[in-house]
């Protein structure tokens, strides 16, 4: 079976918009290719100034937002969508097609571009096909996200990550809502919580989630991944929640998220486009939780509460 690679190239400033406009229209895979950070991110993460020939030649002003289609109808219609909201967004692209024809190559291209990743202090993702040597205070991430699940290259998993980093401590519980790749469940384990429950309303993500977790050697016995709508299946309190989802659906959330928690349990969400902050954050305070720490990375927002006491 065939399917459609669509590539939009702009200008890398503009990456985290386009690639927002890109998720409108698949479900099926998306991968950015930026390399404006490279020599920081390679210097970051395996301490060096060596960089491979090829990534050295790659542009640094222009990203590749690459789409994965299985399904070749309305190519065009899904094009033309594209270009009217780049165009709103007063953003100049270009967009190409490719057919891909090996039936198995669309699934794997997009990991020729995922590398290694450190993200906050000591936090370092990395994809199951890559082998990197880390030092002792540095905690190997593990991952193989699948298609568009979490790989932690997103500024909202990176702000999470950096909460869970100050926040966690030995023994503590973690309940991980939209969990995707379960990156921030495994982290939080990996950092010394005793357990972390992930949810997702997609079963293809908690599959990759409960594999990615043993890729990591972690005991069965500290994660459980379930299938469900935000908190289904949820039962109990939990010291540490995650939420790296989307504001309105963090404003639905807090309606009963305090069932889950006791009074000094931390709520991280994150996901929140800058322009919607004040109205998370007011939401939220009309459901009893008070904001603690806030952090802005380019246009998003994370912000951890805790019960008002």
């Amino acid at each position: 079976m065939n399917c459609i690679e669509i590539i939009i190239e702009a200008a890398s400033k503009y990456t985290e918009t386009v690639s927002s406009i890109a998720q409108l229209v698949t479900s099926d895979g998306l991968y950015i290719e930026d390399y404006s950070q490279l020599e920081k991110d390679i210097m970051e993460v395996a301490h060096t100034d060596l960089i491979d020939k090829d990534l050295k030649s790659k542009a640094r002003d222009i990203s590749k937002i690459h789409i994965y289609l299985q399904d070749s109808n309305n190519i065009d219609s899904i094009i033309d969508f594209l270009n009217t909201k780049l165009k709103e967004n007063n953003i100049s692209a270009t967009i190409t097609k490719n057919v891909v024809s090996n039936a198995d190559e669309w699934k794997t291209k997009w990991q020729e571009f995922y590398h290694p990743l450190k993200v906050g202090k000591n936090i370092i993702i990395c994809p199951k096909w890559k082998n990197i040597d880390t030092n002792k205070n540095e905690i190997k991430v593990i991952l193989n996200p699948g298609i568009s699940f979490g790989t932690g290259q997103h500024e909202t998993t990176q702000m999470c990550i950096e909460f869970l980093e100050i926040l966690v401590a030995p023994k503590c519980t973690v309940l991980d809502v939209g969990c995707g790749s379960g990156i921030l469940s495994i982290t939080s384990i990996l950092l010394g919580a005793k357990s972390a429950i992930g949810i997702d309303i997609d079963p293809l993500a908690v599959k990759i989630a409960k594999e990615n977790a043993q890729l990591n050697d972690i005991k069965e016995s500290s994660f459980n991944f379930l299938c469900g709508n935000l908190t289904e299946q949820i039962h109990g309190k939990f010291d540490i929640i995650c939420a790296n989802i989307v504001s309105d659906t963090i404003i639905e959330l807090s309606k009963d998220i305090t069932n889950f928690m006791h009074k000094e349990s931390k709520f991280i969400c994150s996901g929140i486009i800058s322009e919607r902050e004040e109205q998370v954050i007011q939401k939220l305070k009309e459901n009893n939780l008070v904001p603690q720490k806030i952090k802005r990375n380019k246009d998003w927002v994370s912000i951890y509460f805790q019960i008002k006491k």
